[in-house]
């Protein structure tokens, strides 16, 4: 976001024990649960989409 900045970002795939949440304001524009084969088609940035599709073959694994 700021010029000669890095940022690090790390994801977890993870269970939700309820849809409740409370969105960081200062960090987060908007947040919404959506269906995982739904997400790829409102994400914005390609590699947030490869990041989905790497779940969903991960959530696909493990069910197995």
């Amino acid at each position: 976001p700021k010029k000669d900045t890095n940022k690090v970002v790390v994801y977890f795939l993870g269970k939700a024990k309820n849809y409740d949440f409370i969105p960081q304001q200062e960090e987060i524009s908007d947040i919404k649960w959506v269906e995982i084969g739904v997400a790829k088609t409102i994400l914005t940035y390609d590699n947030d989409k490869t990041i989905v599709n790497k779940a969903k073959i991960a959530i696909k694994e493990r069910a197995c």
